[in-house]
């Protein structure tokens, strides 16, 4: 009898279903992990001494994955991990499965999307659809909780006409997980023994972590557990009780039921059903608070609901894929400047108009500054043909000096003015020196110094003076 397979891949584990007749079940879930062998192949599982996990989320990078020395593209990884499943399940059911249908996380673009098909040629669906169909059956829309091994995914699954879920509104994703609550459950039990515990038997440790893996997922049916240590030197037990794990989980519970809250306001519509999925579904507190946030019962699916989900699709046929152009990188290249794109410059063509714009300006610059040195020369030379009544202030730039030495009221004054002026250029440059005033008699008594303003310099008559006074 023929029979269908859906493989739901994860960061953590990797799960297969079989589906006959309407009904699926699950029966394979290996590690999602893959290393290399003796011989340098990729082989899936950790038998070889370097292993490479957590590669789903590099699906269509074009930078591939290290499995030991050997750089693979991450969507290859992700197909033979699949073909291992499939390939595991048609020997335990005694032929090959008649389709295939693979799961993917929903927040993936098209460029994702499309390498994944490219490298696996089978039907694919996004985990919440599939958890969405796992559980429900008639409903229009799902509010979909799904807390996976290292990532959190919220949305809301619509369904349209042809029966198949579609996203509505916007996903919401967090990089929390159960590894998380494990992580709380290990500190927990490192706190229990102290400060002075080895770290060196990395094989005691791994398995002091599987034990706390194993006591959360006790304490979704008990209210109480024993966690066996056994290290170097310490071989104890630690009791940790329920109300224990849900304090330690509390923050991280309330972290994702907002973020179920923002993907159901994003949807714009009211979820006729609310489903918790992922392997941390089970948790009490998780369904309590969901319960009360949102005011309506809540569905826990069952392990492997998105497997489930797909075996039970695999027989539609798969939709169109979307043709994205791939750009394929042979091996990572060091990153280079990029260039500005400069236009191109015409040769023996008129100007361009910024050229022109230019050119134009400086003329204009010329005609104006012109205007303006022949504006300030003009005012200079009306300025210096003014007569400064006595007493006034003298200019602050030209100060001239004026030596009087008498001792009789007839004086004789000698007048020597100095005037330097080109006009002859739009720019003017005036030069003037003032006028010396010296009166000098045979038998000097009295000196005085004194400054006086610039006389024009078309004038021939002398400053007067008087004795012992200012002129």
């Amino acid at each position: 009898m023929s029979y269908l397979i859906g493989v739901d891949v994860g960061e953590t584990f990797t799960t297969a279903a079989v589906g006959r007749g309407g009904r699926a079940e699950v029966v394979l879930s290996v590690p999602s992990v893959v290393s290399a062998g003796a011989a340098r192949d990729v082989v899936v599982g950790d038998a070889g001494p370097w292993v490479t996990r957590r590669f789903l989320g590099r699906v269509g990078d074009p930078t591939p994955v290290l499995v030991g020395a050997q750089p693979v593209a991450a969507e290859s990884l992700v197909a033979r991990v699949v073909a291992h499943v499939v390939t595991a399940v048609a020997a335990r059911m005694g032929g090959p499965a008649a389709r295939v249908a693979v799961t993917y996380p929903v927040g993936w673009g098209p460029h994702r999307l499309a390498a994944l098909r490219a490298a696996l040629p089978a039907g694919t669906l996004t985990v919440p659809a599939a958890a969405a169909i796992a559980v429900t059956s008639g409903a229009s829309s799902v509010a979909v909780h799904d807390l996976g091994g290292s990532r959190f995914t919220a949305a809301v699954m619509r369904r349209g006409p042809d029966g198949r879920f579609t996203l509505a509104g916007r996903a919401e994703e967090l990089p929390v997980g159960g590894a998380d609550l494990d992580d709380l459950v290990f500190e927990h039990v490192r706190f229990a023994l102290g400060a002075d515990q080895p770290d060196s038997d990395r094989a005691a440790v791994a398995r002091l972590r599987w034990a706390c893996t194993a006591a959360k997922e006790a304490l979704s049916s008990d209210t109480e557990v024993r966690i066996p240590v056994v290290l170097p030197g310490i071989d104890t037990q630690v009791r940790l009780t329920r109300a224990e794990l849900e304090e330690l989980a509390r923050p991280l519970v309330a972290e994702t039921v907002a973020a179920l809250v923002a993907a159901i306001g994003s949807a714009g519509v009211v979820p006729t059903a609310v489903v918790l999925a992922g392997g941390s579904a089970r948790l009490p507190l998780l369904t309590q608070v969901v319960s009360e946030q949102l005011s309506r019962p809540v569905t826990v699916a069952p392990a492997g609901a998105a497997a489930i989900g797909a075996a039970l699709v695999a027989d539609e046929p798969p939709p169109e894929p979307t043709r994205v152009a791939l750009r394929v990188v042979d091996a990572p290249t060091q990153a280079r400047p990029v260039e500005p794109v400069r236009p191109p410059v015409p040769v023996g063509s008129a100007p361009a108009p910024a050229a022109a714009s230019r050119g134009m300006s400086r003329k204009l610059m010329a005609v104006v500054g012109a205007a303006v040195a022949a504006m300030a020369v003009a005012g200079g030379v009306a300025l210096a043909s003014r007569d400064v009544p006595p007493g006034a202030d003298a200019d602050p730039v030209s100060t001239p000096i004026s030596t009087t030495t008498t001792t009789q009221p007839v004086t004789t004054t000698t007048v020597v003015p100095t005037t330097e002026a080109t006009t002859r250029q739009p720019t003017r440059t005036r030069r003037s020196t003032p006028p010396t005033t010296t009166t000098t008699t045979s038998q000097p008594t009295t000196t005085t110094t004194t400054s006086a303003a610039p006389s024009a310099p078309d004038s021939s008559a002398a400053p007067e003076s008087t004795q012992g006074g200012r002129s």
